[in-house]
């Protein structure tokens, strides 16, 4: 055959062993970063708002210095003047302590780059200690209730996984249970602790901080505590697919048996499990024996039987596929021909489309030709006087019976503490990959990470939302929450680039597994390992464009690519505080009508919206349900010795309120950088003083949170003058309005052409798609560029 039907075919056979590396369940998706209203460059004359900042002070002088100073824009009315925001705002009555009066500007950076662009502007006011707009859950209470009802049951299970890593690992060094628990190690160290400084795959050798328990850990020096990973921290707060990765790791290091569990499961029969039970116990009747077998073996079989659907379609047919592997070689031959003549750090739409195309087509091979390969293993392992495929072959509506479910309990028998333990990251590929690979399988690993960059597990991850005091939700985003608990946004950090890159080195030195060698010989899998390893199936994911593989992700995010979204921060926990997570707030009486004590304002402010925008056609489509993550916009109020001044920066710190410290409430300003919204025009802002009446070519503005039109944009402006928040009876109305781009910033910013690593992949294959998209990646790179520094 020719060479590229062997690397090919060598591509698809890595998955034969891929399950063996971290991620084959996981798609690469974005994490929902919060965005922020904070410090950026100024980009004179640019397009769009980046950056929005309040002054304030009893004289203009007073209010315009720092952001004349900072370079902002300060908004002006239609003659020429700053505007007031707060004008005639304030108290003339003798009993008001502090400052009666303060003016408020607004001022502005712009950006050219719409993915630097804020997309809105909302406000919020203090509410009461009876009726306030946004949660006030006590937040301790919650994520102490959090903490115990999740993530410490997860990890009291778990630490038999960890241990059985640690006792591989200390093996000695010839084993292959040490080799594996090794080889999962130097993945793991690719991902690093913030904390300790320590990289995860050395530090979860050590007792963690949780099983030595608080007083043992207190008693360590501060440099010996940064060898213990607060391994409940990190469950909670890290990003969801580092998490799921490293548990995923754990659990293929574990077994610390010499022989495989399809060696212990073949050698064992369910009649020999109930000898064993009758050895222990005197039963009666069969029944008795049975309910004393399903209380030991049942839940762990349960969860294997949950897995049995998709394990079963992996296989079925697994002759025809590998037919239609050989007989298709050729059309995808050209198709990565044609791709491998492009250049790839120019492409344009048409080319994008065809590397599509091709991605989608060699996921497919990838999968069947997976599925070829642990067929073909489990056809050659006898079983009961069948083969292990005839056995999971069975129908799942044969195997959920009373009696069928029954035969599942040799598994259960043969796995680890560690494996089961575990056994929710692993899928019954996964297990029969980790049994068939050999010493050589995890023979090149030092060759296949070596390009990878270590990164953060809490890459992506805004931890703020985890202090106290810093986050709370609209009572908009608390009643749509019920049905979306979890943000689909787009995340492009260092960590899918990473994993990526690691994915495609391990599937490269998986290739020669030595169990293969006599079960599928049609393929000459083994003669071309090293071939296909040369020809650089090996490669690093920072040769390709960076700039294309955001293009690409954005383009996902934008249409409706839901996979994998439930991968939220944090083993998935988030989204459980999510549902009530809240400001801590002490609610404190006003003492009296002219002394207000400000409640803090909260860091960050949660907000669910439907989204209307349109798609490259021109026609609308509803993005539901958007969680969006909104931050105080921040002010120049400074701390203060004594007095009301220092009062208000304690609870208020420097984040802005618009009616100047000087009414009944604050009305906070919150601003947002979403890329499913669109950017906020620079040069449309429009003060409007003591007007109901919309500018002409106008329909949006400053607004209250929840206030959103029938286009999904945030309703007409908000009057910031308000006179429920203010002690002045009377105050002329004041609006800013804005205009928006036609566009959302993934259209602005993104390529019509499909996520390559995403879309096709993953209706293809589930989450396994998006894996094949990267190798296929590597394939076509296989022409070596020189080495630049790229970061997304």
């Amino acid at each position: 055959m020719k060479g590229m039907t062997k690397r090919i075919i060598a591509v698809c056979m890595t998955f034969v062993i891929l399950s063996v590396t971290p991620l084959n369940d996981i798609a690469p998706k974005e994490i929902s970063k919060p965005a922020t209203a904070m410090a950026a460059e100024d980009d004179k004359g640019g397009k769009y708002v980046s950056e929005v900042r309040i002054g304030q002070g009893e004289t203009e002088e007073k209010a315009k210095k720092e952001l004349e100073e900072g370079g902002y824009t300060i908004l002006k009315d239609d003659a020429g003047n700053y505007a007031d925001l707060n004008e005639g705002a304030g108290s003339k009555s003798e009993l008001k302590t502090g400052a009666n009066d303060k003016k408020v500007y607004l001022g502005y950076k712009t950006t050219s780059d719409p993915k630097k662009a804020i997309t809105d502007l909302a406000t919020i006011n203090m509410g009461t200690p009876d009726n306030a707009p946004y949660s006030e859950t006590d937040y301790n209470v919650l994520m102490k209730k959090t903490m115990d009802s999740h993530i410490k049951p997860f990890v009291n299970n778990f630490i038999a996984a960890l241990e059985e890593y640690r006792e591989n690992y200390n093996k000695p060094k010839d084993t292959l249970n040490h080799i594996r628990a090794d080889y999962m190690r130097r993945i793991l160290n690719k991902f690093t602790d913030d904390d300790t400084g320590k990289p995860m795959g050395d530090l979860l050798l050590n007792k963690t901080k949780y099983e030595m328990g608080d007083a043992a850990y207190n008693a360590l020096s501060d440099s010996e505590k940064k060898d213990h990973a607060d391994i409940l921290t990190i469950l909670m707060q890290a990003n969801g697919q580092a998490t799921l990765a490293i548990e995923t790791l754990i659990t293929k290091a574990t077994d610390t048996s010499d022989d495989t569990w399809i060696d212990r499961f073949t050698s064992t029969s369910l009649s020999e499990l109930e000898d064993r039970m009758r050895e222990e116990q005197d039963f009666s009747n069969q029944n008795d024996l049975n309910a004393a077998l399903d209380k030991k073996y049942n839940d762990t079989a349960t969860e294997l039987l949950k897995k049995w659907d998709a394990f079963r379609e992996d296989i079925t047919d697994y002759e025809d596929k590998a037919d239609e592997i050989e007989d298709s070689t050729d059309d995808l031959e050209d198709m990565v021909d044609e791709i491998e003549s492009m250049d790839l750090q120019n492409t344009t739409d048409t080319d994008e489309e065809k590397i599509s195309e091709a991605a989608n087509e060699v996921t497919k091979h990838a999968i069947d030709g997976r599925a070829v390969g642990v067929a073909a293993y489990l056809e050659g392992i006898n079983y009961n006087g069948s083969s292990l495929l005839d056995y999971f072959s069975r129908e799942y509506d044969e195997v959920k019976t009373n009696s069928g479910i029954r035969t599942l309990y040799p598994i259960v028998d043969a796995l680890s503490p560690g494996q089961i333990a575990g056994l929710e990251f692993m899928s019954f590929m996964d297990l029969v990959s980790i049994a068939m690979a050999d010493k050589d399988t995890y023979a090149d690993v030092e060759k296949s990470i070596e390009t990878a960059d270590p990164v953060s597990v809490y890459d992506g991850v805004d931890r703020e939302i985890y202090e106290e005091g810093g986050v709370a939700m609209t009572t908009d985003a608390l009643r749509k929450q019920a049905s979306q608990n979890v943000e689909p946004e787009n995340y492009n950090g260092t960590l899918p680039i990473m994993l990526w890159s690691i994915v495609i080195g391990f599937a490269a030195a998986s290739i020669g597994v030595k169990a293969l060698a006599n079960v599928i010989f049609k393929f000459e899998v083994v003669k071309w390992v090293k071939e296909a390893y040369e020809e650089g199936v090996k490669v690093s994911f920072s040769e390709l464009s960076a700039e294309t593989i955001h293009r690409y992700n954005l383009w996902k995010s934008g249409f409706g690519n839901t996979y994998g979204q439930y991968l939220s921060a944090g083993l998935a926990t988030l989204a459980v505080i999510m549902t009530i997570l809240s400001l801590i707030v002490t609610l404190i009486d006003i003492s009296s009508y002219y002394s207000t004590k400000y409640l803090p304002i909260p860091n960050i402010m949660v907000d669910v919206n439907d989204i209307t925008t349109k798609d490259e056609n021109g026609d609308d489509i509803l993005i539901k349900n958007q969680t969006a993550y909104y931050r105080a916009v921040r002010c120049n109020r400074k701390a203060a010795k004594g007095g009301i001044e220092k009062n208000n920066y304690d609870a208020m710190g420097d984040k802005a309120d618009l009616n100047g410290d000087i009414g009944r409430q604050w009305l906070a300003l919150y601003a947002v950088k979403n890329e499913n919204g669109r950017p906020i025009l620079s040069d449309s802002f429009r003060y409007v003083k003591g007007s109901d009446s919309v500018p002409e070519g106008y329909r949006i503005g400053i607004h209250e949170f929840g206030t959103f039109n029938k286009k999904g944009d945030s309703a007409p402006a908000f009057n910031l003058n308000n006179s429920k928040y203010l002690f002045a009876g009377d105050p002329p109305s004041i609006k800013v309005y804005y205009k928006i781009e036609d566009k959302t910033v993934t259209q602005l910013t993104s390529s019509k052409a499909g996520s390559i690593f995403s879309v096709g992949s993953l209706a293809l294959g589930g989450g396994f798609g998006i894996i094949i998209g990267a190798l296929f990646m590597g394939l076509i790179m296989r022409r070596r560029r020189p080495t630049e520094e790229r970061a997304l």
